[in-house]
């Protein structure tokens, strides 16, 4: 039976999937995103990324290992500034408000727009693996 009398409880979020942007550099046949959505420029703002994570920690959701994957459109269309900006920031959230949480982070890319300042970004990042 779907349906209990007795009440659901979630399991702990060992992983998020965000999507920065849905704009895209390439056009592949498979994408599950609309042609219109991949042409969109607009970004996912911080204060939603946070009320999320925060909402994540009210709830104490999060997993002991929790991995923040950013996914869909092209991660690297935006700067690497924007995902310093909320990397740095969820981090912080993290470190105050669920010490013992340990927060890394996941693209899921293309490729096609990696140079050296992402290079050098990822070399400062908590990547997963």
């Amino acid at each position: 039976m779907f349906f209990t009398s007795e009440p659901y409880h979630l399991k702990p979020v060992e992983q998020l999937v965000l999507q920065g942007t849905s704009f895209c550099n390439i056009d592949c046949t498979y994408c599950d995103l609309s042609k219109e959505s991949r042409r969109t420029k607009s970004r996912m703002p911080l204060d939603l990324v946070l009320k999320l994570i925060r909402e994540l920690i009210g709830e104490a959701l999060l997993a002991s290992e929790f991995i923040v994957v950013w996914h869909s459109g092209e991660p690297l269309t935006l700067p690497p500034g924007y995902y310093a900006a909320m990397i740095e920031a969820i981090i912080d959230m993290c470190e105050k408000n669920a010490p013992g949480v340990a927060v890394s982070f996941d693209f899921q890319t293309n490729a096609t727009l990696i140079d050296n300042a992402w290079c050098d970004f990822f070399r400062k990042v908590r990547l997963g693996y």
